[in-house]
């Protein structure tokens, strides 16, 4: 049943003089829901006439769920009435309650104060049975000082999603509805119009209005359209810079610290995820702003949104040559806070360079395991879980490329005490580091080089062609690295390493002799006594 619950009505109505202006106002109301209900929820205008509550269901239904398919007949009445949202409003309070109002045309009332309706959508601070109580209502203004109130259905959440979130998500999906109409007839104005279609003109309203929509933070229009109009659309003071903007329209309405400021980037990622897959779906060519909507991505929040960090990977390979690829993906990697949410992002960035032209790009190699490794001796991990994590990554790296570069394998993560002090990490290292020697150490020995033999290492270079010797250079500078990580290994690991190189296998690999003796002396522990 409805409630009227103004206060000042209800003194109104009390005065046997004003009776008939309260018969005026309450036949007002009654009409209005009447109307508005009729078209919300599709029933006889006179089951509707005190019972407006179908409209108030369906909203208490989809705000429960955070999804809904407007393409579905039994929701049509409820995507009609969505089209009316002229502008919002949202109210976060101190205790964390929060307040949505749209302010919506009422398309059947015919009476100037019928104009204009609010829904109201409460959400309270989390209970103790950690749910979320929500509540919907339907006010209609009749003066500044009077307003009847009809309170709707109730519902409950179960997870601590901002009601603005929830909000840009069934917006969402109101939207991809609406995108597919405006495709329809833009598609049909291309296909019918023989003469040059005026794009500005046909998107000049739908446009300025979806701007301003997104100002107020509730709606993104992004039409399924030909690609004449992408640089319209996308372009200066298009909606993603709307979008990207977002910050700076707020500052005066949310209280700034972090709370606000995530709320902010929370929308902006929100809008961004239902841009490109409008882009997506609306199979575009995007190569006029592709360059602008790249480098807008790189930037905080973006950057740290798998989803978006995705699609600008895949976007680069399709629009981009092999060296603006490998400049984009430098640029996304030095841009990454790994911190963030390294393991997700880790995973998107190893699935999409485990391909040409990343795959045998030295540069991104060392790079990405630069960023990758930074943080982890900084989690709030047990030594073990963070030599695992190390070993997870290692996996990655040598399943992305084809050779795990020398820099990442003397890289000094491998030296910290929560990888040197278990001896299982320790040993494994060592493998790695001699499975690596033994390339570059046979190379060099095919050619006689001695370490510590200049006469011997001159003799080799002047008979060698040029590029070998380059070769040759590089092979003894790696041949020092992995010699000394490996004697590192050992004195500070303290692991007994027979297994992998006995008698027999070091006269074959015949190191220098600071490697010779420490794995006699520190690695061979428990060497088997011979006679």
């Amino acid at each position: 049943m409805s409630k009227i619950s103004d206060l000042n009505y209800s003194q109104h109505i009390t005065l046997a003089d004003n009776f008939k202006q309260k018969s005026e106002v309450l036949n007002t109301w009654r009409v209005g829901m009447n109307d508005f209900a009729r078209i919300a929820g599709g029933q006889d205008s006179r089951r509707n006439i005190l019972s407006p509550r179908s409209f108030l269901e369906f909203l208490a239904k989809i705000f429960t769920l955070g999804y809904v398919d407007f393409s579905k007949r039994s929701n049509e009445a409820g995507r009609n009435m969505m089209a009316h949202i002229k502008s919002s409003s949202y109210i976060k309070n101190n205790d964390g309650s929060e307040i949505m109002k749209f302010v919506m045309n009422n398309p059947e009332g015919e009476r100037a104060d019928l104009s204009k309706v609010e829904i109201e959508i409460t959400l309270s601070t989390t209970t103790t049975m950690g749910t979320r109580q929500g509540h919907t209502a339907i006010i209609f203004p009749q003066s500044d000082f009077l307003s009847f109130r009809y309170e709707g259905k109730s519902f409950e959440r179960k997870d601590d999603s901002s009601l603005h979130l929830i909000t840009n998500k069934v917006l969402a999906c109101y939207q991809r509805e609406a995108n597919k109409n405006m495709a329809l007839l833009l598609n049909n104005h291309q296909l019918n119009w023989k003469d040059a279609i005026d794009y500005n003109e046909l998107l000049e309203k739908p446009l300025a209005s979806t701007l301003e929509k997104i100002k107020k933070e509730h709606l993104l229009l992004m039409p399924h359209v030909c690609d004449d109009t992408i640089p319209y659309l996308l372009g200066e003071g298009g909606i993603l810079e709307e979008i990207n903007d977002l910050k700076t329209l707020h500052d005066t309405r949310i209280a700034s610290g972090t709370e606000g400021n995530d709320e902010i980037n929370n929308i902006k990622i929100n809008l961004s995820n239902i841009l490109i897959d409008s882009l997506d779906d609306a199979k575009v060519n995007l190569e006029k702003v592709i360059d602008s909507m790249l480098k807008t991505f790189l930037k905080l929040p973006y950057i740290n949104d798998v989803k978006i960090l995705e699609w600008c990977f895949n976007q680069s390979m399709q629009y981009s040559d092999d060296t603006t690829k490998i400049k984009h993906a430098r640029s996304v990697i030095d841009h990454i806070d790994f911190n963030c949410d390294q393991s997700k992002i880790a995973e998107t960035l190893f699935f999409n360079l485990n391909k040409e032209p990343y795959k045998n790009s030295p540069e991104l190699q060392e790079l990405i395991w630069e960023k990758l490794v930074v943080y982890v001796n900084d989690f709030n991990l047990s030594n073990q879980e963070k030599s695992r994590l190390i070993l997870r990554l290692f996996d990655d790296v040598k399943l992305v490329f084809d050779k795990v570069p020398l820099s990442i394998l003397v890289n000094d993560i491998f030296l910290k005490d929560f990888f040197m002090k278990q001896p299982d990490f320790a040993k494994w290292y060592f493998y790695q580091l001699l499975k690596s020697y033994e390339g570059e150490q046979m190379y060099l020995n095919e050619l006689g080089y001695v370490y510590g033999d200049e006469e011997k290492t001159k003799e080799i270079v002047n008979k060698l062609p040029g590029y070998v010797v380059k070769i040759f250079e590089e092979k003894i500078d790696n041949e020092l690295k992995i010699r000394t990580r490996k004697m590192e290994t050992l004195r500070d690991g303290k692991i007994n390493i027979y297994d992998y190189i006995n008698e027999k296998q070091l006269e074959k690999l015949n190191p220098p002799q600071d490697l010779r003796s420490a794995i006699e002396k520190i690695g061979w522990k428990n060497r088997p006594i011979t006679a």
